[in-house]
C-alpha cells in the first residue's frame, strides 16, 4: 500500500483493522523501514521477535499518539520525562520509563515511548486506541532496511501489510533513548537527537 493511502479513507481502515487483528506491518520510518504490531499483545510480541530471529527476550518500543498518552504502558511519567517529552516530541527521543505491571512490552521494568514525528504513524495509533509496537526492519545482527523493495525480499511472506515509501540514506541515525527511571535522567543510547549529558543536565536544573 502506498503511504499516501495509508493516511485516509479505506487506507486508513486496512491500517487500523490490521493493527487491531493482531497484524504485522512495515512501513517507513523516520530514517529506515520499521515493523509494527499491537503493542498490547503478547503474541505479537513474540511473533516480531522470531520474525527478527532474537534468540533472547528484550523490550520493544511502543509509539503513541501524544504524550498524555504515556498511562498506556507506563505506570508513572516522571517531571524530568515530561520536560524533555515538552521540548523534543513528537521527534527521535525515546524515554524509558518505569513499566505497567505485566506490561508485554517491559523488560527489566521499564518500558520505552516515544511519540515519532510521522503524522500518519500517530494516525495510526490515534484511530487503534492502542500504542504501535515499532522495531527496526531488519534480522538480528544486520543493517536495518532503508526501501521498501528490500522489505518485500527479506519479510514479505511473513507479513500482513507493507505500507511502501521512500527510499532512505545509509547514514540516518536512530532515536536517542534516555532513561527516565532514574534521576538524573542518563543517555542510554546516543542517536538523531543531539543531546549529551550536559544538555540533561541543564533540563535537570530547570526544576530546581
Amino acid at each position: 500500500m502506498p503511504i499516501e493511502e495509508s493516511r485516509r479513507g479505506a487506507g486508513l481502515e486496512t491500517v487500523v483493522r490490521t493493527i487491531a487483528a493482531g497484524g504485522l506491518l512495515a512501513y517507513p520510518a523516520e530514517t529506515m523501514y520499521g515493523l509494527g504490531g499491537d503493542g498490547t499483545r503478547a503474541d505479537v510480541i513474540r511473533r516480531i521477535s522470531l520474525l527478527k530471529g532474537h534468540e533472547e527476550e528484550r523490550g520493544f518500543l511502543l509509539l503513541i499518539h501524544r504524550a498524555e498518552h504515556w498511562s498506556w504502558a507506563a505506570s508513572s511519567f516522571p517531571p524530568a520525562a515530561s520536560r524533555l517529552a515538552e521540548r523534543f516530541w513528537p521527534g527521535p527521543l525515546t524515554l524509558l520509563l518505569p513499566a505497567l505491571p505485566d506490561h508485554p512490552a517491559a523488560f527489566g521494568g521499564k518500558v520505552a515511548l516515544r511519540v515519532p514525528d510521522l503524522p500518519e504513524v500517530r494516525l495510526w495509533v490515534e484511530r487503534c486506541g492502542l500504542p504501535l509496537l515499532s522495531t527496526s526492519a531488519n534480522r538480528a545482527g544486520e543493517e536495518p532496511l532503508r526501501d521498501p523493495e528490500s522489505v518485500c525480499e527479506r519479510f514479505a511472506d511473513r507479513l500482513d501489510l507493507i505500507v511502501d515509501g521512500p527510499r532512505f540514506g545509509a547514514s540516518g541515525l536512530p532515536s536517542t533513548i534516555v532513561d527516565a527511571t532514574v534521576d538524573p535522567p542518563s543517555i542510554v543510547r546516543r542517536g538523531a537527537l543531539p543531546l549529551d549529558e550536559d544538555g540533561l543536565a541543564g533540563l535537570h536544573g530547570e526544576s530546581r
